[in-house]
């Protein structure tokens, strides 16, 4: 909870003007972080009823924030949100895919700019079948991460009315909702984003001050209705921070 929440404070600088905000400063983001913190101490003193109450209204508004990035993605690709802009971006709706698309990874760096910040092509990755392996292991590994949580559902079995009837299903439903919409989330950005995008958060980054952005709102901001952009980041914030 601390690291979502501490996350989720941080997001809020993506409500500042322009497609590249700063940070906040320390003091200002501490302070969000502890309104956040009292905002969820405070939904605690009504009891269990009033936030099993709160979880049930995340629950429909991160499922419609799926649907939503799914149609907005769709609306972008088809080109209806206008022709896009940017070095790493275009109307490119005959076959679906980003430019430069390969699904098994980089074959080369020299059309696509893959540095990042100050790290050379050499120095980016390991080339050859060696990488792939490597790149398609570390793409399990973050799937798996996602879909962890579910088991919380049984260890928080006793709170339940009627645990025998509930438990089961909800532990069906906790699983087969994301396993049936990631996909479709996951498509529906790639389809929109290059994955050589430098406004995308890439490892070697991390810690700078940089972040990076989802691809979602990545999509959104290179196309005519990137003011979509700042619901989005609130959207997320929300997202994140109800997650702890």
């Amino acid at each position: 909870m601390a690291c979502l929440t501490a996350y989720s404070a941080e997001l809020t600088a993506k409500m500042k003007s322009g497609n590249k905000p700063e940070r906040h400063p320390p003091a200002v983001e501490v302070g969000i972080t502890i309104a956040l913190v009292a905002l969820t101490t405070l939904t605690h003193c009504f009891g269990v009823k009033f936030y099993g109450t709160i979880e049930r209204v995340v629950a429909a508004f991160k499922l419609c924030l799926f649907i939503l990035v799914c149609i907005l993605m769709l609306v972008i690709n088809v080109g209806a949100a206008g022709k896009r802009s940017g070095p790493y971006n275009g109307n490119y709706t005959s076959m679906a895919f980003p430019p430069g698309y390969k699904p098994i990874g980089f074959n080369g760096t020299s059309n696509e700019p893959v540095d990042g910040k100050g790290t050379t092509d050499a120095q980016f990755g390991i080339p050859g079948p060696g990488g792939r392996l490597f790149g398609f292991l570390t793409s399990v590994t973050l799937a798996m991460f996602s879909c962890f949580g579910g088991e919380a559902i049984a260890m928080t079995a006793g709170e339940a009315k009627e645990a025998f009837k509930d438990v089961p299903v909800v532990m069906s439903f906790v699983y087969i909702v994301p396993l049936s919409l990631y996909p479709l989330a996951l498509m529906s950005a790639a389809a929109n984003v290059n994955y050589a995008d430098p406004n995308l958060p890439v490892i070697w980054t991390q810690g700078s001050g940089s972040g990076g952005l989802s691809p979602f709102v990545v999509a959104v901001q290179a196309s005519a209705i990137a003011g979509v952009s700042k619901a989005l980041h609130l959207f997320f914030i929300i997202s994140a921070y109800t997650a702890a």
